[in-house]
């Protein structure tokens, strides 16, 4: 399956995965924000909570 990175964010749902992506969430994330990254594949659960997919990381690479 092919991941589409220009799907469109938010700047809200941008700053959501931004702030999976330090590894230490300081607040809980708006389910529609997680539900959105989940089903675009950019996050992922994991017995130490949400991480970043490579997609989400090549995403925050791409910067938007």
């Amino acid at each position: 399956m092919t991941l589409n990175l220009d799907a469109l964010l938010t700047p809200d749902e941008f700053t959501s995965l931004r702030e999976v992506s330090k590894g230490m969430i300081q607040r809980d994330l708006p389910e529609a924000h997680q539900l959105k990254l989940l089903g675009l594949r950019l996050i992922k659960h994991t017995s130490d909570g949400l991480r970043l997919t490579k997609a989400g990381q090549e995403r925050m690479a791409w910067g938007k």
